[in-house]
């Protein structure tokens, strides 16, 4: 009879250990981003534009050398997340360079990262701290997947503790030392434009927005 009731115990321990390890994902926001559903951040000034067009969210932006964003309609984060997009661009100048991309871990206007996908087809990691700077993947040309601005691209990262990875149309490209922040974040979309000589006024489209706790 004792051992029987030791083999209990040893399994009930066992079971909770699984159960802690256990890893369950929660699905936070998915906005196919068609319509103003989710009170996403309609606004508009002299240079750019952000509103729900023809089925998609459009940011519009027509002045050199900024990029303009919209955060997700969603309470702040806490910890390790994926987000997801569908995105794509229209350039007045196809010759040119713009980008799209997401704004995440984003405390405020001077700490926040970005991941800026541009339409010459290449990306980059930034991490930006009490205002400056910091490149965490250098601009780096996209050979992995077949790439095409015009076209819908899915863009998605993966943020743990320490490390960022960087998905593009469900390949993995690369990954990038970034710690998560402590708390309260949010993430975001943008589109951008260049300084001259890459200046082109850019419309950046976006479908599918997904926002997943990990």
């Amino acid at each position: 009879m004792k051992n029987q009731i030791l083999l209990v115990l040893f399994l009930t321990v066992i079971f909770s250990a699984c159960q802690k390890d256990k890893h369950v994902s929660k699905e936070l926001l998915n906005d196919p981003l068609t319509s103003q559903a989710n009170n996403w951040l309609e606004d508009s000034s002299g240079f750019y534009a952000a509103k729900f067009s023809g089925g998609h969210y459009m940011i519009s932006v027509d002045t050199a050398g900024i990029f303009v964003y919209t955060l997700a309609p969603y309470g702040l984060l806490n910890s390790a997340y994926s987000v997801q997009v569908d995105a794509s661009m229209s350039l007045d100048d196809p010759s040119k360079v713009a980008n799209v991309g997401f704004v995440f871990n984003y405390i405020d206007a001077n700490n926040y990262s970005v991941v800026d996908i541009y339409s010459a087809g290449a990306y980059d990691i930034w991490s930006i701290s009490s205002g400056q700077p910091k490149q965490v993947v250098a601009a780096t040309p996209i050979k992995e997947v077949s790439f095409s601005p015009s076209a819908y691209n899915t863009i998605k990262i993966i943020q743990n503790s320490s490390q960022v990875e960087l998905k593009i149309n469900d390949v993995s490209v690369t990954k990038g030392d970034l710690k998560l922040p402590s708390s309260n974040f949010k993430v975001g979309i943008f589109a951008g434009t260049q300084t001259d000589p890459y200046y082109s006024p850019v419309k950046g489209y976006f479908n599918n927005f997904i926002l997943t706790q990990l």
